[in-house]
């Protein structure tokens, strides 16, 4: 049997099952909801996908949009939003370049969105035309993994099981595995993506292969180009409970300001 490469459609049909059981991204949704009352509304979600931090936000009664590259999560965002009564305003855009008519007291990039920009003038672009897009004082947060080399080194190459979810459409259990190949002179991961679907027997009936690509970028680095983005840092914190940030946190939960 071949496995079906490149089916990001695939990605967007699973993606709430694939990350339904995750402790840590219910945590981020209390972290970010909580920024957006902050806020008191004006707020914009970049990289909303399905929804499953605006959607959250919507419904704690604050005024929020979202933006996502892809037209395919957007669809699943509307029909989830439609079904709890919402009218969201949502847009097809790429952080480098998207323009809107409005600007926000916050904007968000959950769930390491920053780091599909690849390059550093990508990230540049991305936060410059971010901070336009924000009111004077206004707030922009996200989170990035920090790099731990002794993880990254590890079976590099070699397919390693992440976990297992039930496929919401064929009800098949889903075997998720991941290739991982790191850059270390761009600083970028290299994922290979694959997906087995069980039969009742545990036999593979379906599989396919989803590349994805990622920049790690370290502390003090994402510090100097948020400066040169023209930001200052409110906060970094090292998890979403606001713990503080040390060499050993797995994230970087970076808040700034304009």
């Amino acid at each position: 049997m071949q496995p079906i490469y490149g089916q990001y459609s695939y990605i967007y049909q699973t993606y709430d099952a694939q990350h339904a059981d995750r402790p840590d991204l219910k945590q981020d949704v209390l972290f970010y909801t909580d920024l957006a009352l902050e806020a008191g509304g004006r707020v914009l979600e970049v990289g909303c996908g399905t929804g499953r931090v605006l959607l959250a936000i919507k419904k704690a009664g604050i005024d929020v949009w979202g933006l996502d590259i892809s037209e395919g999560m957007l669809e699943l965002l509307r029909a989830k939003a439609k079904k709890l009564g919402f009218n969201c305003k949502l847009h097809v855009g790429d952080m480098r370049n998207f323009k809107l008519e409005r600007k926000f007291r916050l904007i968000l990039l959950p769930f390491r969105v920053f780091q599909h920009m690849l390059t550093g003038a990508d990230q540049l672009a991305a936060l410059g035309n971010l901070r336009e897009h924000l009111l004077p004082g206004g707030r922009l947060a996200l989170n990035i993994f920090n790099a731990d080399v002794e993880r990254l080194t590890r079976k590099s190459g070699q397919p390693l099981l992440e976990g297992s979810f039930t496929h919401p459409v064929s009800g098949r259990r889903v075997l998720q595995f991941a290739a991982t190949v790191p850059d270390w002179g761009q600083q970028v991961i290299h994922n290979q993506m694959m997906f087995h679907e069980l039969d009742p027997a545990g036999k593979v009936v379906e599989q396919h292969v989803v590349p994805l690509s990622m920049r790690w970028t370290y502390r003090w680095e994402f510090e100097h180009l948020a400066a040169r983005a023209g930001f200052t840092v409110d906060s970094l914190y090292g998890g979403f409970d606001r713990s503080p940030f040390t060499a050993g946190s797995g994230e970087q939960v970076w808040v700034l300001k304009r």
